[in-house]
């Protein structure tokens, strides 16, 4: 049974993840899960039922997550969401690619599927001690591709926000949970938003520099352009003027192809094709607070950054926008210093 270590609603609760081991190649098929569906983990009589009531929330019928959801009386804006361990942790705004080949992963998202929304969660989880966070990545699945003759599916899916985990449901054949939303937290007045703007435009002056130093050192590659950083960088900077948006293709959508030009998601090294996926999720064409914008560059930011799961994971469970700026920034000073180091010593010799 997969439950929470402790009572406390920390960002940094860990959940208990007991192993578990599939039985058979068979069970792909949904009659597997009806045979799960109502069987009790040790140690819970009734690892199905919310705050103590005797229903279950049957994860064998997606359109029904909701709303039994809604029929035990939980607190808005909770909600049932499937959850897939992994080893890397995904960012919020993140192009998310699986392959499937588990059984219980492979039924998992057949159920996702029929869902209405969509969504599953991530989260970044530790085998060898049996654990997982206690905040996640709400994905909301794009593409889904099955490939019979060789028991795989193919899933594409866009990370669109943060969840925590409130209560978890069940782990058989996969983990059912209990969440709500996760999101920054505004300013506390003006002078800390005056000091986030501050500190955002001498991240982007740093960068900058990052981007002419690599160009200086590296210009015998040809001109890196804007390749040094994401398009996800350049849309969410504080900079509104860096991202040009591409000539509309031919062979594109027309109507797609102008909503993705207003919406600023074409840059200028990426085209139609690499952000599909980001059009066929609505929120992301959807009109975003200042705040908003802060968060996703402050998460754009974070991706560019090599550095071990636990540190992105303490990027992910932060909520100030500042807080995460100023971890970035530590890791951009450091790289801006190596680059000029280099470039120094170049001239020398």
């Amino acid at each position: 049974m997969i439950k929470p270590a402790g009572t406390t609603s920390s960002t940094h609760r860990r959940c208990r993840q007991s192993r578990t081991h599939s039985t058979s190649e068979d069970t792909s098929d949904f009659s597997r899960a009806q045979s799960h569906r109502n069987q009790p983990a040790s140690g819970d009589a009734n690892p199905g039922s919310l705050h103590g009531e005797s229903a279950t929330v049957s994860w064998g019928n997606p359109e029904m997550w909701q709303s039994q959801l809604t029929d035990q009386a939980a607190t808005p804006p909770q909600w049932v969401l499937p959850i897939m361990p992994i080893e890397s942790v995904r960012l919020p705004m993140e192009t998310v690619a699986l392959q499937l080949f588990e059984p219980r992963y492979r039924l998992m998202f057949k159920l996702i599927k029929r869902s209405p929304l969509r969504q599953f969660g991530l989260v970044l989880a530790d085998k060898a001690n049996a654990m997982m966070e206690g905040v996640g990545t709400v994905c909301q699945m794009t593409h889904f591709a099955p490939i019979p003759e060789r028991g795989r599916i193919f899933v594409s899916s866009r990370a669109t926000g943060r969840f925590r985990v409130v209560r978890l449901l069940q782990d058989k054949p996969f983990v059912l949970a209990l969440v709500e939303p996760y999101n920054d937290e505004a300013p506390a007045d003006v002078a800390a938003a005056a000091r986030l703007a501050a500190l955002e435009r001498r991240l982007w002056q740093c960068m900058q520099d990052v981007r002419a130093l690599a160009g200086k050192l590296y210009s015998h590659a040809g001109p890196l352009g804007d390749e040094v950083f994401t398009t996800e960088v350049r849309r969410w900077c504080p900079d509104r003027s860096v991202l040009r948006s591409d000539e509309l293709p031919a062979s594109g959508e027309p109507e797609a192809m102008q909503v993705l030009g207003k919406a600023g998601i074409l840059g200028s090294s990426q085209g139609f094709k690499d952000r599909v996926s980001e059009y066929l999720c609505l929120q992301t064409v959807q009109p975003t607070t200042e705040m908003e914008r802060q968060e996703r560059f402050s998460f754009a930011l974070a991706r560019t950054l090599d550095v071990a799961p636990a540190v992105m994971q303490s990027m992910l469970d932060m909520r100030s926008t500042a807080e995460r700026l100023q971890q970035a920034e530590a890791a951009l000073v450091d790289g801006r210093a190596y680059l000029a180091a280099r470039s120094t010593l170049r001239d020398l010799f």
